[in-house]
């Protein structure tokens, strides 16, 4: 599978990137790069990098609303900065799924995972009541295609996604 991932501009991905790896190291969860996904499907490599380069040429950097800091019991939302909806960054999200030979129903939910492990409810409730986030609003400046496996339920699968191909947004 591929994914299409938003990527946080410097100044608020050094946070997220820290507080991946504290969460990680405390509760033995992978390191992963900070990201919200966009659109997945299963294309190539090759149609996935073109599709990036196009789509990101047409699009410019993007503002999220930080919603607050929320946790589920899906492994890869395990706990999870929630954004508000953004019309541009849900245009960005329909750019791909048009432009995908799948176009599968997807709905965009704008999240940003900071710890993916197997955690009693409890003990995510508190983390999440424990983090703040130092900004009420996040850039977002470049894309990237991902492949990774199907499905994503532990550690081991996290570390087999390889990145495919970055972008800048550059409208």
């Amino acid at each position: 599978m591929i994914a299409y991932w938003l990527l946080p501009a410097e100044s608020p991905r050094s946070w997220f990137v820290a507080t991946i790896a504290q969460l990680a190291r405390k509760y033995d969860g992978p390191l992963f790069e900070p990201h919200v996904t966009l659109y997945s499907t299963d294309e190539n490599d090759e149609a996935a990098r073109t599709l990036l380069e196009r789509i990101a040429a047409l699009h410019a950097p993007i503002e999220l609303s930080v919603g607050g800091i929320e946790h589920s019991e899906k492994f890869t939302k395990t706990l999870f900065v929630q954004f508000a909806n953004a019309r541009d960054a849900q245009q960005l999200s329909d750019a791909f799924v048009a432009a995908s030979p799948s176009q599968k129903n997807y709905e965009f939910n704008p999240h940003l995972s900071v710890l993916y492990a197997h955690l009693p409810a409890e003990t995510k409730a508190a983390e999440a009541r424990n983090i703040r986030a130092p900004f009420e609003r996040a850039l977002f400046d470049s894309i990237a295609a991902i492949r990774f496996p199907r499905p994503i339920e532990s550690r081991a699968d996290v570390e087999l996604w390889r990145t495919i191909a970055t972008a800048k947004l550059a409208r």
